[in-house]
């Protein structure tokens, strides 16, 4: 997947135009969801939809909040009784701590966001680790040997 300069979209910088992996279920799906699309735009004598998430009319959708806030709600994502809040953003920060967490490295996690090499952005901002995850990577220096590797 791509994200890059476009007649009506433009990135924040240079290091925005990127490529980002999907996994093969995820491309199947969407190659699956523009077959349909087409399918039923061929029944209806219509146009057939280009956007992945289309408007309510077929055309673009130009509210992501509220797409997103409808989408929770339908699929009844709750805390409590009330439908979560979920910005587009706390999807950046959970990726971002998941790869870390899953020992990615920084550059790579930079590169995914579309964070400059070196940036202090993705660290300060975007992952976000528990105190449990810190007292993962302490270890008991009585359990080492004098080689420096741990004790069976």
């Amino acid at each position: 997947m791509m994200i890059q300069r476009k007649e009506e979209f433009t990135p924040k910088s240079r290091h925005s135009e990127r490529g980002i992996p999907i996994c093969d279920t995820l491309m199947k799906r969407l190659i699956a969801a523009k077959a349909d699309d087409e399918t039923a735009a061929r029944e209806n004598n219509g146009p057939s939809v280009r956007y992945v998430f289309p408007g309510r009319f077929g055309g673009k959708r130009t509210d992501m909040r509220k797409a997103l806030a409808s989408a929770v709600k339908k699929a009844k994502v709750l805390r409590g009784e009330q439908p979560i809040h979920l910005t587009m953003h706390v999807f950046r920060k959970a990726i971002a701590t998941w790869m870390t967490m899953k020992g990615v490295p920084t550059r790579i996690i930079q590169s995914h966001l579309g964070h400059a090499p070196g940036s202090r952005v993705t660290d300060q901002v975007y992952v976000h680790t528990t105190p449990d995850d810190h007292r993962a990577v302490i270890f008991d220096l009585s359990k080492m040997r004098s080689t420096g590797k741990r004790a069976a």
